[in-house]
């Protein structure tokens, strides 16, 4: 019964070490697309009004705002459930406006977890294609 035990103890292991590895490596993916195109950071997105998202992956999502604008942006940490989510909510200081450092993502399948708003950065529909085809 121990040898059963310690061998689905090891296989879970293996398989949330694998998962990491890939989140890691989408994590990298998206960083090095920052830095490529010298996307550039902004602190604070003004008259904004959120017309809707969808993540990358479990760090980063796209969100698009009035005027078609679009905007890249990363988070703190690892944000669980958020590229199962059908929707998601904006935890914002101000309504009319999103903030980097100060806002936050939450996802309703796990509501107590604020996922802060680490950077922010406005793209264009190019990029936004670009991105998405990283995926």
């Amino acid at each position: 019964m121990k040898i059963i035990n310690s061998i689905i103890i090891i296989s879970i292991f293996l398989l949330v070490s694998a998962c990491n590895k890939q989140d890691n490596k989408k994590t990298s993916i998206y960083a090095n697309y920052i830095t490529q195109n010298n996307l550039e950071s902004t602190n604070k997105i003004t008259a904004f009004r959120f017309q809707g998202w969808h993540a990358l992956d479990n760090k980063h999502l796209i969100i698009s705002s009035n005027h078609n604008k679009s905007y890249l942006i990363g988070l703190d940490f690892y944000c669980s459930d958020l590229r199962r989510a059908i929707n998601i909510v904006l935890d914002q200081t101000m309504s009319s406006s999103l903030s980097a450092k100060f806002d936050s993502i939450i996802v309703p399948l796990n509501p107590k977890i604020k996922c802060r708003i680490k950077s922010i950065h406005q793209i264009s529909k190019d990029q936004k294609n670009q991105l998405n085809a990283l995926r």
